[in-house]
């Protein structure tokens, strides 16, 4: 109670001398006032007499040269007042004096009473000094004695002494990673935000915008500070420019729904005046915040801003400010001669944070900045002249390179464009990520993965290396979302050109994780191993770092995704419905070496096999809680790998009645039930997509796909599907007009309207047509929809175009100049045979066909082997070798069928020599796997006894082994 009546004491006595130390100036100045009046009509007086005076300092000085001619009465009066001046001077002095005193009574009193206090103070004020140097750096040390400093901050934070220790305090905190810190030392003084100057709300605000944007007390920082921009401004933001502060709307913007507040703030902006990089980059902040609003653009502004940003380039801050920090120098000259410098530094934050704004706002307003991505990218240029008795030339050039923050920042910004960014800029950008690839974090790497995905850069061999080395490293923190990224680039890499060890690993990280809410129970209930695509952790995997509480739709995502790069790459391009049931090839069991490649060819075909079962399995446990979209491009992974996964389909049926309503949905489902067709389902889709034809809910794009598809689908759709394609035309690429046509000929419908714009369309872009395109028009050229008088050019140009010569040969009839054709372009050639008129030529062609296709017999199947025997036969002319070997080829296949079902080898059937009965579902699967490796083992005994006896007898090794 006493302290309180203290306290009230003091405060007033602290008013009451404030009021009379008020009275007393007031009264002060009046003296002087008059005074003055007296001395200046003194003055006038005496220059009268021939006196000259002048005023210095607030005193009165005479010349020499008038002193003759002053009076003694003059004189005396001036002497008197300046007397009774110097009375006044002396009782204001001691007037002060004796405030001044009981001034110093009360702050002892004061002193007395907070003496504690201010000690405490004192410390916590040192300790907040020395923590604010060592935290506004980059980079700091953290140990245990900046930790217990900050301990004893946030337990002593109501001894904070004033509003800049209070600022320090706040920003330690922010910097130091604590925000819940930083709240509960503001709400200790929430009550002082009204009594705060402006560049103590400024920081504070800036500050809590990072940390709590949403938060009641930045909202309070903010409208603080927005009232006084508004009270100094005369009651409205943007009257006065030289009392309102860019910076301050900036940072209170979030409570500002006004954009014209906005607006008028902009246009009173002096760029003059931004002489450095931290002036320029409030107002394109804030420029950039009225575009995002939905506000119009300023006519002149961003000129004025880029003219300003490239004349600090050019040379309105010097090298130090330019570049913060030099880490490789390379030095070149000779003897007082001259000489040049390279040095390579991180650039200026703020130099960076401008650049942003500027590609940021190009989203949103047409910009020309590239004189100032030019400066950026190549670097800065200094000459140094230095001429003392000799004449020396230095030459300093800069290159920028961005700090792991800016890069990060600038990296996020690139990847939200909308429209292409220049090629220099991303040439710095690359340089800069796989310079500081080591310091980035796991989010950093990933948000490099999409940058690359979207521009697609040419990496170096070392370059692609690095990146893959530090992609294995964050390997066990990696969400579904994140390998989503990272499998969208390599899958965009050409063949060989990506890592087949990371995309295991991905794999095996991702498969887990989406699995391991089933347990082993998935295991156990199927009866598989573990090579078998069962559940398993993976050797260099945590299980506790695999994230479960992820959206099973983007893990599924992520695994189709997984599993279309195995299945687009060599080894598991030639996995089929065969393969995957665990079927062996044995038309390559003759030659020993076909059956090393068979080895090989099968252990990949496991290998995808496995992941094809795992992924079914993954889809039918998870299958109630994907969304439709989800669904859908998992039947356009099972179309890509070429598998039909029955049972599953089965399972998803129910559920695919009230799905794939959306357009995209439909299309990709169109192409996996188009291959695999199922009579119960194909119709209504079909009715779907009627429906969609009808409103014109499909793009050009979808409507390509649609027409691949469907066109040998009844006459009528085909019809009415080509009919909304004739009036679409003109929106299509040359490349989607292309395979429409030849979609078109494979339907077999002839509208002269659509064969007309079809040729027509073709004919206006025929410069653009590549070999890619054309190969698309070989069909329509061949079935006469191409080849008229008027279309004649489409054919002469697709003639110069570097086509296979098997297509040649087919539609042309041109028989390949040199004999060097793949294995693949005989085969064809075979084929096209049936279509040929018997020649000189063709024969010719035909015999070295014929030599050639008895070589590769072994590795061709029974549906080959059977087409090509037709075409020979349809061609008129052959040689017995051929026939005979071929013929060979199918009644061996036929023999060795007999001699497996008459040994009783059962394949993978449970049921047979192998096959026994039993009463757990352990001991059967463990028979199961029993008798598929007896089936190996007697299929390879067969084919090692019952041989062609060009071989050799069965009781001697093979002859030309």
């Amino acid at each position: 109670m006493n302290r309180i009546l203290v306290i009230n004491r003091i405060l007033i006595m602290n008013r009451i001398l404030t009021i009379n130390r008020t009275l007393t100036i007031n009264r002060i100045f009046k003296v002087i006032y008059r005074s003055n009046i007296s001395v200046n009509s003194v003055t006038s007086n005496s220059k009268k007499g021939g006196c000259t005076s002048s005023r210095i300092g607030g005193c009165v000085h005479y010349s020499k040269l008038g002193e003759a001619g002053r009076s003694t009465a003059e004189t005396r009066n001036e002497l008197s007042k300046l007397d009774n001046l110097s009375k006044l001077d002396n009782l204001s002095k001691l007037d002060n004096l004796s405030k001044l005193d009981n001034l110093s009574k009360l702050d002892n009193l004061s002193k007395l009473d907070n003496l504690s206090k201010l000690d405490s103070a004192g410390s916590i004020a040192k300790n907040v000094g020395v923590l604010y140097n060592l935290v506004k750096n980059e980079v700091f040390v953290y140990d245990d004695r900046v930790q217990r400093a900050l301990e004893e901050l946030k337990t002593n934070k109501n001894e904070v002494g004033d509003y800049e220790t209070l600022l320090k305090v706040v920003e330690i905190f922010y910097r130091t990673g604590d925000p819940e810190s930083m709240i509960n030392t503001l709400s200790y003084f929430s009550k002082d935000v009204p009594y705060m100057p402006d560049h103590i709300l400024v920081g504070l605000t800036r500050c809590f915008s990072k940390a709590h944007r949403t938060s009641s007390l930045t909202r309070a920082l903010q409208s603080q500070l927005y009232l006084n921009t508004c009270t100094r401004s005369g009651g409205e933001v943007g009257r006065n420019s030289g009392d309102v502060g860019v910076e301050n709307v900036l940072h209170c913007v979030d409570v500002i729904k006004d954009t014209s507040i906005l607006d008028r703030v902009l246009k009173l902006v002096d760029f003059s005046q931004c002489s450095e990089y931290h002036k320029l980059y409030p107002p394109l902040k804030l420029y950039h915040t009225l575009l995002t609003r939905g506000g119009g653009t300023i006519e002149g502004f961003m000129g004025r801003a880029m003219r300003q940003f490239e004349s600090l380039l050019n040379g309105g801050t010097t090298a130090g400010d330019a570049i913060c920090s030099g880490d490789a120098r390379t030095f070149s000259g000779g003897n007082f001669s001259g000489g040049s410098e390279t040095l390579s530094g991180y650039a200026d934050k703020h130099m960076v944070n401008c650049y942003r704004m500027l590609i940021k706002i190009k989203n949103y307003e047409p910009l020309d900045y590239g004189s100032i991505s030019k400066i950026i990218s190549s670097g800065y240029n200094y000459s140094y002249n230095y001429n003392y008795n000799y004449n020396y030339n230095y030459n300093y050039n800069y290159n920028y390179n961005y700090s792991t923050v800016d890069l990060v920042l600038l990296l996020r910004d690139v990847c939200s464009c909308s429209y292409p960014v220049d090629a220099g800029v991303l040439a710095s950008i690359c340089r800069s990520v796989f310079d500081n690839i080591a310091q980035l974090s796991k989010d950093d790497l990933v948000l490099v993965f999409r940058f690359l995905n979207k521009y697609q850069p040419r990496l170096t061999d070392a370059q692609a290396e690095l990146l893959t080395v530090q992609a294995r490293l964050h390997m066990s923190a990696y969400t579904a979302r994140d390998v989503l990224y990272i499998v969208n680039y390599y899958s965009r890499i050409p063949a060989g050109g990506g890592s087949p060890d990371l995309m295991e690993k991905l794999y095996n990280h991702i498969a887990y994780a989406t699995n391991s809410g089933v347990g082993i129970g998935i295991g156990t209930n199927t009866g598989i191993g573990v090579h078998d695509g069962s559940l398993s952790v993976p050797q260099d995997q945590d299980p506790k770092s695999v994230p479960r509480d992820e959206d099973p739709n983007i893990r599924v995502y992520a695994l189709s995704k997984l599993v279309i790069y195995f299945g687009s790459a060599p080894s598991g391009s030639a996995v089929t419905r065969t393969a995957v049931t665990g079927t062996v090839n044995s038309s390559m069991a003759n030659n020993s070496m076909a059956n090393n490649s068979m080895a090989n060819n099968s252990m990949a075909n496991n290998s995808m096999a496995n992941k094809l079962k795992r992924y079914t399995r993954t889809i039918a446990y998870n299958h109630i809680s994907l969304n439709d979209r989800t669904v859908a491009y998992c039947l356009y992974t099972f179309y890509k790998v070429k598998h039909d996964p029955v049972k599953l389909i089965r399972q998803l049926m129910p559920s695919l009645d009230r799905r794939l309503d959306n357009s995209v949905d439909l299309v990709q489902a169109l192409l996996f039930f188009t291959r695999n067709r199922y009579t119960s389902f194909y119709p209504v889709l079909i009715s779907r997509v009627e429906r969609k034809l009808a409103n014109n809910e499909f793009n050009c794009r979808q409507l390509v796909i649609v027409a691949v598809c469907l066109n040998n689908y009844k006459k009528i759709f085909t019809s009415q599907l080509f009919a909304v394609i004739n009036a679409r035309l003109e929106e299509m690429s040359i490349s989607q007009v292309c395979t429409v046509f030849n979609a078109y000929a494979k339907s077999g419908l002839r509208s002269e309207s659509m064969i007309s714009a079809l040729n027509q369309r073709v004919l206006a872009d025929l410069g653009s047509i590549s070999s890619k395109e054309a190969v698309n028009l070989l069909l329509p050229v061949k079935k006469g929809y191409i080849g008229n008088q008027n279309n004649q050019k489409v054919v002469e140009h697709i003639k110069t175009l570097d086509l296979d010569p098997s297509d040649m040969f087919d539609v042309f009839g041109e028989v390949p100049a040199n004999g060097n054709l793949t294995d693949d372009q005989v085969v064809k050639c075979l084929l096209c045979l049936s279509d040929k008129q018997r020649g000189r030529e063709t024969d010719k062609f035909a015999r070295e066909l014929y030599s050639r296709v008895v070589k590769i017999v072994p590795s061709l199947s029974e549906n080959a082997v059977r087409s090509i025997l037709r075409s020979i036969q349809f061609y008129g002319y052959s040689k017995p070798k051929v026939k005979r070997v071929l013929t060979n080829r199918l009644v061996k296949r036929d023999r060795l069928n007999e001699t497996v079902k008459r040994t009783g080898v059962c394949g993978t059937k449970r049921t047979g020599v192998c096959g026994t009965s039993s009463t757990s579902r352990g001991e059967r699967d463990n028979t199961s796997r029993d008798e598929r490796n007896n089936t190996v083992t007697q299929r390879n005994n067969l084919l090692t006894f019952f041989r062609h006896i060009s071989l050799g007898p069965p009781h001697l090794p093979l002859q030309g082994k």
